[in-house]
């Protein structure tokens, strides 16, 4: 935020995931941890402190809105319009270099048939899928092996395949993706096995890069 300026923000929490923060329309950053609930207490909602005893806002606070429920990437728009109208912010649109960042998963061991890999937590990944945090682009792909092996890693959004590599080498590495992905959809990644036989230890990882 910069000082002297209104700034908007927005916290959108989904059950389950983690939480997510927006800046003047832009994706900021995601909580370390995933919620599984928001407990009511029955006690006051505090803005602009921690529980009312530490960190306490130097600044003024215009407008709260609270949702019952995530908004869509439209409602997020119309809100965004709607701040940007009523306080007069001068930028809106978000200038900072779009982020990137990695997603790994892997199976340990030997596969012999298609197999979806795990994600953190050690969960297969369509269990649990990634959930994408704000809207981005599939910018390339890296997937190994223990050895030289003939597969292929393939990436499923909301359980369809959308992209595919084919591997023969030890690793494999492609930038060259430009395939387009929506806030909330769900990656899960998946080791084709083909006539290969045994693959040892499969891991596959993506990386993506914010779109505006």
């Amino acid at each position: 935020m910069i000082i002297g300026d209104w700034s908007c923000g927005e916290l959108r929490w989904e059950a389950g995931n983690k939480s997510q923060y927006y800046l003047n329309g832009g994706y900021r950053e995601q909580s370390s941890l995933a919620v599984n609930g928001i407990e009511d207490t029955g006690a006051d909602m505090i803005v602009g402190t921690y529980n009312g005893l530490l960190n306490d806002m130097n600044g003024w606070i215009a407008e709260v809105c609270v949702f019952s429920r995530p908004l869509t990437t439209t409602e997020q728009a119309q809100m965004n319009e709607y701040f940007t109208n009523k306080y007069a912010l001068s930028v809106w649109s978000p200038t900072f270099i779009p982020k990137s960042f990695s997603v790994s998963s892997s199976l340990v061991g030997a596969v012999s048939v298609d197999t979806m890999l795990n994600v953190a937590g050690g969960v297969a990944s369509n269990d649990a899928p990634f959930i994408v945090p704000f809207n981005c682009r599939l910018r390339a792909i890296m997937a190994t092996t223990v050895g030289a092996e003939t597969w292929t890693a393939r990436i499923l959004r909301n359980g369809s395949s959308i992209q595919t590599m084919a591997i023969s080498n030890v690793d494999n590495y492609r930038q060259s993706f430009t395939r387009q992905l929506t806030a909330g959809d769900k990656l899960s990644f998946e080791a084709v096995i083909g006539s290969s036989g045994d693959l040892e230890s499969p891991a596959i990882s993506i990386i993506l890069e914010e779109r505006f």
